[in-house]
């Protein structure tokens, strides 16, 4: 008889392209579905409320893409905190590390829900949004984001993407379902906000099981997740995060005070179908920061092969979607919004080229920040400076603020590849180091 041969073990952390593919299409197709049920809700929801409430709906949607960099940020930190104690095999602290953070998470989605409220009484007459029923839904949804997103990165670190995708799956279809209720009662943009409060919630709920049901190790140390150390990772974070947010957002809130209501209607309309891009790319973020995030603790090699196969994947995506947008912006308009938002449609090639460039931009934010490399933070303030005050000033046309977005998109593209070279550079560096020995290998 012949002998049996093992089958082989991967170390945690190591390259492996079957099981990579198999843990990307979990978390690709679900995050993948879940933006299509998204898309579905903007075709319908605005198709019920018309161009003038919609375009309230889009212009706090954008604070939103602003403000919900803060739940962003918590839920970074938690991917590298908890994907560094996978890698070492220390699952039962990934679950005492979660129900020690959570409260800290849960009293910045508090903080965060409040300045909503409180910035709302300087920013309503701006943006012409007065009533205080959208801003209490706005600040409830925003709150919940934090914690939702806290809970995800923790999920994600965990490599336990099953609870993710049912997550991510069940937020969109609650969403749509609870808007189209809302709405048909007559609630409009706010029955709108009520399904992304409602769908947040019950996605944050799917993620609590995983992490209550191991009990606390004797060996946890508290101070091995210091609040005041992971605050401190948590605000390098953000400052990342809410410049990134700020250049895919900041030219809606001004479309909105620069427009009329309908003009801003079609300005957001164009902007969400743009926004494909960069959340496509986002998609192959998911799978990207945790793996890369576990791989600079296996070796460099792995991460190198890692990023060939992500940073490729998401250029081929780029690519194919601005050719799209650019192409063909009539077809697009009216398959997804129709004929009611026809004015979106010479907006829509600017669009696909100023989200192209932001898209190509998003791989090199996901890796730097998966290793804990913020030196693009400089770059990125410039940045933002310098767009806010051009559209303040000059964007007075729909015209004017894509073209500012354009141009500054466009000059911080090099920046971010010669930070991802930079950080490359180091890891190199660090990788000739003495190394500890590997963690034992996972199981088969």
């Amino acid at each position: 008889m012949g002998s049996h041969k093992p089958r082989p073990v991967t170390a945690r952390g190591e390259f492996d392209l079957r099981k990579l593919a198999g843990e990307a299409g979990l978390v690709v197709g679900s995050a993948l579905l879940a933006n299509l049920i998204g898309y579905l809700f903007h075709f319908i929801i605005s198709r019920r409320i018309g161009p003038d409430q919609y375009g309230t709906l889009v212009a706090m949607l954008a604070i939103f893409g602003i403000i919900g960099v803060i739940g962003q940020a918590l839920n970074n930190v938690a991917v590298q905190e908890t994907a560094k104690l996978w890698v070492l095999h220390r699952d039962d602290h990934i679950a005492a590390f979660v129900r020690h953070a959570a409260p800290a998470a849960l009293g910045v989605g508090a903080v965060v829900g409040l300045g909503i409220l409180v910035a709302s009484l300087p920013l309503g007459p701006y943006l012409h949004i007065t009533r205080w029923d959208l801003w209490i839904a706005f600040a409830a949804f925003c709150m919940l984001n934090v914690v939702a997103s806290f809970l995800r990165g923790a999920a994600q670190g965990a490599h336990r993407f099953g609870y993710f995708a049912a997550s991510l799956l069940g937020e969109s279809i609650v969403k749509l379902i609870l808007a189209l209720v809302l709405v048909a009662i007559g609630w409009q943009a706010l029955g709108a906000l009520g399904g992304f409060a409602g769908g947040i919630a019950f996605g944050a709920a799917i993620l609590l099981p995983p992490f209550q049901r191991i009990a606390k190790p004797a060996t946890y140390d508290v101070a091995e997740h210091d609040h005041l150390r992971l605050g401190g990772e948590s605000s390098r974070v953000l400052g990342v995060s809410v410049c990134t947010a700020a250049l895919m957002f900041v030219d809606t809130i001004f479309a909105k005070h620069h427009l009329t209501g309908v003009d801003a209607g079609y300005y957001g309309a164009a902007g969400t179908i743009a926004r494909i891009i960069p959340y496509g790319v986002g998609l192959i973020g998911l799978i990207l920061l945790p793996k890369a995030a576990a791989a600079q603790h296996a070796s460099r090699s792995s991460l190198m092969r890692l990023l060939a196969v992500c940073f490729g994947a998401g250029l081929l995506v780029t690519g194919v979607v601005v050719a799209v947008l650019v192409t063909v912006p009539k077809l697009v308009i009216a398959v997804s919004y129709g004929a009611t938002y026809a004015g979106a449609i010479p907006l829509l090639r600017l669009y696909g080229i100023d989200q192209g460039l932001l898209g190509a931009c998003g791989l090199g934010f996901a890796y730097l920040i998966a290793v804990r490399d913020y030196r693009i933070g400089r770059f990125l303030i410039v940045a933002v400076a310098l767009e806010a005050v051009l559209m303040a000033l000059f964007g007075t046309t729909a015209v004017r603020l894509l073209t500012t977005a354009i141009i500054v998109n466009g000059l911080l593209l090099p920046a971010v590849a010669f930070c991802v070279w930079q950080a490359l550079r180091d890891n190199r560096a660090a990788s000739e180091l003495p190394q500890a020995v590997m963690p034992p290998i996972a199981e088969v």
